[in-house]
């Protein structure tokens, strides 16, 4: 084989990969109809069998060969376009977005700076005032990167948090057990764990309980600093919800902010601590700014509408916010992974580098941008900013707005049909979130509203929660058998709202721009067919011998 064959020659020869894809494209067509919400069939593998005979070629293999052995580890991978895949808040990739994405891949562009990157890295400072504009900040004071994840966009926030209190941590170390910040109860459990990753400790991460609407108390943070800082501790700040995955919850920002404030005069602060939201979500409302509500020109329902002005207000608090997380790969229809950290005083970025004489705004030009000097990352890559800025500008406002309305209202629908249903009970038929959360009762239980299914004994509603596990999983297994065309999501690790109650529940989230007031209904007809095959004892044994880690709500 020549090896030649496998590299461009100083052009992208798009050719060569477009050949490559297509023959990936026809691999997979073989092997599965492509109808379905998971890519081909999916049989039980155990890791350590498949790799106990692989070995490392001593020689080039040939091309259709590595294609053929390679394309089929695609399997069992979801289509997120297709309107019965509900798992999580993962969108389908915007196309063009995904091509920009894959050509800056092909010319392997580094944005540690802008040497390696050209004038592409200019894609990141537009992304950057867009998302400022957005939020009413100035974005000639505002700076952001992209990074690796939402889990670092939050590690971010804390380092900026730990470098506004200790200004020389960066030298001299944490000193002790010192520090703290707050979090609320139901904020993603990566906020604690940044705090581990970044040698804080699990235990610096205060988890405040919530009001009635899901926000954090702030009354009761305001005490639980209050005694802290009294009793000498170093008060970093406060890691908000900008929108959780599942209820869409955003906690008072504004309020946080005044909080702080107050604090630090009270107790004569000589720094003022972060107020970092977790908006990985619920960022994308920011595209409402500007809509006329009254004329509604886009025609949204009114129940929707009504949510989606009041997702608004509460996010458009990122006006008073320090940083913020934005993930474009959840709410901007972008793929993975292309996550923005972002933060009002573009300082706070500049000084977590070792060099502290960064080049003013207004000097920066090419040739002298090199993020690398302050980022986590020496290395970074282009295809998240590329394809944000892709996904931005092929959608707009309109195109956003347009997209999360039926999204919606495809919920909304799917909420409604849940209610009508005796052997469901709906937990969320108010929730302005992305998923509805149900639980499917057993036989003996389908005369039971929810309050007399939490007054159930441990053991009953231990059955209730295995019952709507192995349901999820009767499901999915049939999904992947290609029996039926949706799949969604079981947990065990979520309790009922104001509750220390697991009983147990599904999740579905129909993300995509194909759903249909039809599909819903005919997802909704098909289940009670389900339910009645798996009351008769259709649960053949599970292709998945662990069940999956529910990844957004862990225990």
């Amino acid at each position: 084989m020549e090896l030649a064959n496998l590299f461009s020659s100083g052009n992208t020869d798009l050719e060569k990969v477009k050949n490559y894809m297509q023959q990936v494209h026809d691999y997979q067509s073989n092997i599965n109809d492509g109808a379905g919400p998971i890519v081909g069939m999916v049989d039980a593998m155990k890791y350590e069998k498949y790799l106990e005979d692989k070995t490392l070629p001593e020689n080039p293999t040939a091309i259709d060969d590595v294609i053929a052995d390679t394309a089929k580890l695609f399997q069992g991978v979801p289509r997120w376009g297709h309107p019965g895949t509900m798992l999580n808040v993962i969108p389908p990739a915007n196309l063009l977005a995904a091509a920009m994405a894959n050509y800056a891949d092909l010319l392997n562009i580094n944005f540690s700076q802008d040497h390696y990157a050209g004038i592409s890295m200019s894609s990141e400072l537009e992304v950057v005032k867009y998302i400022s504009d957005l939020a009413n900040w100035d974005w000639r004071k505002s700076a952001g990167v992209f990074t690796f994840g939402g889990k670092s966009t939050n590690l971010y926030g804390l380092r900026c948090s730990i470098n506004r209190a200790s200004p020389n941590s960066d030298k001299e170390g944490l000193a002790g057990n010192r520090y703290f910040f707050v979090t609320s109860v139901k904020g993603h459990p990566c906020h604690h764990e940044v705090a581990g990753w970044l040698g804080l400790g699990f235990n610096s991460c205060i988890k405040i309980p919530c009001d009635d609407f899901g926000r954090i108390d702030l009354v009761k943070t305001r005490h639980e600093i209050e005694t802290r800082i009294q009793e000498g501790m170093i008060f970093l700040g406060i890691n908000l919800t900008g929108g959780s995955t599942v209820e869409l919850e955003i906690d008072d920002i504004k309020g946080a902010a005044e909080l702080r404030d107050i604090i630090v005069q009270k107790h004569g602060l000589n720094y003022q601590p972060m107020i970092h939201v977790d908006a990985v979500v619920g960022w994308a409302w920011l595209f409402f700014k500007g809509y006329d509500f009254d004329d509604n020109p886009l025609n949204i329902t009114p129940n929707v509408l009504s949510k989606i002005k009041e997702t608004y207000t509460d996010i458009s608090g990122l006006e008073y916010a320090d940083s913020f997380g934005v993930d474009f790969h959840k709410t901007g229809f972008t793929p993975y992974i292309s996550s923005l950290f972002i933060v009002k005083n573009r300082d706070d970025l500049y000084k977590l580098g070792e060099k502290k004489s960064i080049i003013p705004f207004s000097e920066l030009e090419y040739g002298n941008y090199s993020p690398f000097e302050y980022t986590l990352e020496l290395t970074r890559s282009g295809r998240g900013p590329i394809a944000a800025l892709t996904a931005l500008k092929s959608l707009g406002m309109n195109g956003y707005r347009e997209l999360f309305s039926k999204l919606l209202e495809n919920i909304d629908s799917l909420r409604s049909g849940f209610s009508e249903k005796p052997c469901i009970t709906l937990l969320n038929p108010n929730s302005r979130g992305l998923a509805a959360l149900f639980i499917v009762k057993p036989p003996e239980y389908e005369h039971l509203e929810l309050q007399q299914l939490l007054s159930l004994s441990f053991d009953e509603t231990e059955k209730i929660k295995s019952y709507n596990v192995d349901f999820g999983y009767y499901v999915e297994q049939l999904c992947r058998n290609q029996k039926i065309s949706f799949v969604f999501t079981a947990t065990d690790a979520f309790a009922v709202n104001n509750t220390n109650v697991f009983l147990g529940m599904q999740k579905a989230y129909p993300m995509s721009p194909f759903a249909s007031q039809s599909f819903i209904k005919e997802f909704l007809d098909k289940l009670d067919v389900l339910k009645i095959n798996f009351d008769k004892g259709e649960y053949a044994h599970n292709i998945l011998q662990h069940k999956p880690v529910d990844m957004v709500y862990r225990k």
